[in-house]
């Protein structure tokens, strides 16, 4: 056995292992919510018209995970705002004021370095999409790299479903599989200095196969088992942590390299215990989902039956009754006194139904901070400096579970 197919045994492992039983938790949560998550994680769906899949969808679910995204984005990470900051690690003490005042500057001055640099990188286009994942799926996983050419960070989102995940006795992510296509074009440009197979190479004969014919890869992130290594080592194989591509038809290595730090961040929702992957809201209110599909179907069609009524019209009569807006209709007498045409099966009462619907969505809201986020964002007035910070004070009490999993996640 070569080192690709142990490689890939570890892999496999990850994504199909015991450990692994939750990770595709979250497909039946988002069919009705965000379908594209699954195409999008390489899944095969029934094959359903683009109509179908529209007439299926939550709306009510849609817009509450939108929401509480868009509220990730400017409560957690606010675009602008620097919402990181570098510290002295621990309980590190110091001989003098001097000694604390120089320490806190270097950090401070580096943490603008940094954030000027996320601030020229594509990180928040990316966010958006994580944070999509974190609500809908319970984990969203981002991959950050320094681009070859530019010099500068770069952020890449990884489609929930394409990754697998581990952590080690603490807690901490220490393995990350990801599986993506490429077109044996790309590999090349990827890896030109590598040795490739045959089947790519067989596929680069063809300019027309060279762009089109795709091959699924495997990153994977592991520790190399020992810790830190001087600056001046740039033996990537020497890092920390080794970085494998694999390519899936035939287990093969393509390329070893390595990383300081683990390039990958798993986001969780919500986690506890020995959890590797989180939880989404939606899971626990799946039920709620499926109560407002049904009676949004079921009040669509009243709504339509009122605006398009049904009509009894004796056998006599058929195709003589003109139903167009306007028309007119000359019955027999003998029909003057039977009420015929006329409208009928439209004596059904929709108030409990409507009040279910209502409180079906208001349980979903809830499930995902919808209630209290439309409490803040509406403020007709201006406010003193004492309702901003009590304000700010309900955000955080609010925020408090997912803003310490953010911290504990993101985190190098």
């Amino acid at each position: 056995m070569n080192k690709g197919q142990k490689l890939w045994q570890e892999v496999d492992g990850m994504f199909n292992g015991s450990r692994a039983t939750r990770r595709m938790e979250w497909v039946d949560a988002v069919r009705y919510v965000l379908p594209d998550l699954i195409q999008s994680a390489q899944l095969t769906e029934n094959n359903t018209s683009p109509k179908e899949k529209r007439q299926r969808l939550c709306p009510q679910a849609r817009t509450a995970v939108t929401k509480l995204t868009s509220a990730y984005l400017s409560y957690i990470t606010p675009i602008g705002h620097k919402w990181f900051k570098y510290e002295p690690w621990g309980a590190q003490r110091f001989e003098s004021d001097t000694q604390r005042q120089e320490a806190e500057d270097w950090y401070n001055e580096a943490s603008d370095i940094l954030f000027d640099a996320i601030e020229k990188s594509n990180l928040y286009n990316e966010l958006f999409s994580v944070f999509t994942d974190c609500v809908a799926t319970g984990t969203g996983v981002i991959f950050c790299d320094i681009d070859e050419d530019s010099k500068e960070y770069y952020f890449k989102h990884i489609p929930a479903g394409t990754f697998g995940l581990d952590v080690d006795h603490k807690g901490k992510l220490n393995r990350v599989c990801y599986k993506f296509k490429l077109t044996a074009a790309q590999i090349l440009d990827k890896f030109p200095d590598v040795e490739l197979p045959q089947n790519i190479t067989a596929a680069l004969q063809e300019p027309s196969n060279a762009s089109e014919t795709e091959f699924e890869l495997v990153h994977y992130v592991k520790p190399r088992g020992y810790g830190e290594v001087p600056m001046e080592e740039l033996n990537p194989a020497k890092f920390p942590y080794a970085s494998y591509y694999v390519l899936s038809e035939g287990e093969v290595l393509l390329h070893e390299g390595g990383y300081r730090e683990m390039p990958y961040a798993a986001i969780r929702f919500q986690r506890t215990g020995s959890q590797v992957y989180g939880t989404s809201p939606l899971i626990s209110v799946m039920d709620y989902i499926d109560d407002l599909r049904t009676l949004d179907s079921v009040s669509g069609e009243a709504a339509k039956r009122r605006a398009i009524p049904p009509v009894l019209i004796p056998p006599e009569m058929r195709g003589q009754v003109a139903l167009g807006a306007g028309q007119q209709t000359i019955v027999p007498r003998q029909y003057n006194n039977s009420a015929l045409p006329r409208e009928w099966a439209l004596s059904g009462d929709t108030r409990e139904l409507i009040d279910q619907r209502n409180l079906s969505n208001e349980y979903l809201k809830d499930a995902l901070f919808i209630t209290f986020l439309e409490v803040i964002s509406s403020q007709p007035r201006e406010m003193t400096a004492y309702e901003v910070r009590a304000r700010e004070a309900e955000k955080l009490m609010a925020y408090a579970q997912i803003f310490a999993q953010f911290v504990c996640d993101w985190k190098p």
